[in-house]
């Protein structure tokens, strides 16, 4: 796919080596903590040696099943074979970065016998991800359903409003490192804005969202979005999701615009099984949908029907069909997405059907285009061409792979911000037509 250098635990200096040296022993921790009172005494000693052996960088070890019900629930033993092959012997700081946060989070689901048992070792982090920023999603969702009432009204500002929930979703992308307070959203101005019709507050918080946006591709995506409203077949839109709690509330407030607005039957594509500790599966979205109606329930406040509403209209687009919640193994696996036409053909042409793909967070980003350092200008178009069809990336910074820059802006940023690729504060939308139809 390139020539350029893929990333590698072997580069002690990288970003990917920090997240093996300090974050994954932790996190295993962390969830024989959490697990104690949930998993069988022997799910507990496999997690413990699971963190000595990444403390010792040992030799990793295979994926296996230990009964026949086991390899039938995973159905992904196999494959692992395969995925293992180019890296049997190795230890563990030897390893290409996204493959072994693959292999990590497989190994966390075969020790703590989770095809078995089927517990989330990271529900309560989930959990707590929803109850720490539900502050924040009552104020926003307030905003939003006035944004949706008048967008509804003065057709005029529907175009402004999708683009608010395209950022929405964006910005929610830094959920999974920090949770941010309403007043230091960049987005809340611009919510002020379309619910009330205060220009001061759009060229307030316009610049300051836009301080941060490196790549900014959203009027072309606007473009094929709006082609929505006018269509009489294909208002299918997909969305790549990443993490629970404040980004998927994020998320999901986009979809409803897609749905509300524009008439799109939406396909969120969750993990199917537990992954990067937040990652989003089913199960969590219906958590999400919970936690704000008992929210709505146990207010006092004068809105809290619109809140109870704005919930209850999400479960209805699942029933009805109008959200189609799809978790897949892919999601969960140690490839990068150019392999999925190749390994999961059922998967991309049912893809292939879709009039926009919107890729979510650093993780996916990663796979999508590669985890490799690649000069910064190289071409995002270039690099997604193989994808099923038209493709967005919504992405917070996370990691050193970053493209589609202009010449010299990787410069300047990184004057203003050493730590720019991995500390959370800059973002990108990215727009390639794929294999689009």
């Amino acid at each position: 796919m390139t020539e350029a250098k893929l990333i590698n635990l072997t580069d002690k200096s990288s970003w990917g080596y920090l997240t093996f040296k300090k974050r994954l022993p932790q996190y295993v921790g962390d969830v024989i903590r959490d697990g104690a009172q949930h998993l069988p005494p022997l799910a507990i000693e496999n997690l413990q040696k699971l963190k000595e052996e990444i403390e010792n960088a040992g030799v990793i070890k295979p994926i296996q099943a230990s009964s026949e019900e086991e390899r039938t629930a995973c159905e992904d033993v196999e494959e692992w074979k395969e995925y293992m092959r180019e890296h049997e012997g190795k230890r563990w700081d030897e390893l290409p970065f996204y493959w072994l946060e693959a292999y990590y989070y497989r190994r966390m689901l075969q020790e703590s016998q989770y095809f078995l048992n089927k517990y989330d070792v990271f529900s309560r982090t989930k959990l707590d991800g929803i109850t720490e920023s539900l502050h924040v999603m009552k104020s926003i969702a307030l905003a939003l359903v006035d944004i949706l009432q008048r967008a509804q009204s003065d057709a005029s500002v529907v175009e402004e409003a999708v683009e608010l929930f395209v950022l929405r979703s964006l910005w929610g992308n830094k959920a999974d490192l920090s949770l941010f307070s309403v007043s230091e959203d960049p987005l809340a101005l611009v919510h002020q804005k379309l619910s009330k019709g205060d220009s001061a507050a759009d060229e307030a918080g316009a610049a300051e969202e836009m301080k941060y946006l490196l790549v900014d591709e959203s009027p072309q995506v606007l473009r094929h979005l709006l082609q929505l409203r006018d269509a009489k077949e294909r208002k299918r839109v997909d969305i790549i999701l990443d993490n629970s709690g404040l980004e998927l509330f994020s998320d999901l407030c986009f979809a409803h615009a897609l749905t509300e607005l524009l008439g799109a039957e939406v396909h969120l594509h969750t993990k199917r099984d537990p992954m990067f500790v937040s990652d989003a599966m089913p199960k969590d979205i219906y958590q999400l949908i919970d936690a704000l109606e008992e929210a709505a329930k146990n207010s006092d406040e004068t809105r809290a029907a619109d809140l109870a509403g704005m919930a209850q209209k999400w479960r209805h687009f699942i029933e009805a069909g109008q959200w189609k919640l799809r978790p897949h193994r892919f999601w969960n696996s140690a490839l990068f997405f150019d392999r999925l036409e190749a390994k999961f053909p059922d998967l991309y042409h049912d893809l292939h059907q879709s009039r926009m793909a919107f890729v979510k967070g650093d993780a996916n980003y990663r796979r999508l285009v590669g985890d490799y350092y690649y000069p910064h200008t190289t071409s995002f178009v270039s690099l997604a061409s193989y994808f099923p069809t038209h493709v967005v990336a919504l992405r917070v910074l996370k990691s050193e792979v970053a493209v589609g820059m202009a010449p010299g802006q990787a410069e300047a940023v990184a004057k203003k911000d050493a730590q720019w690729l991995v500390d959370g504060k800059w973002a990108t939308i990215h727009y390639a037509p794929g294999r689009g139809q």
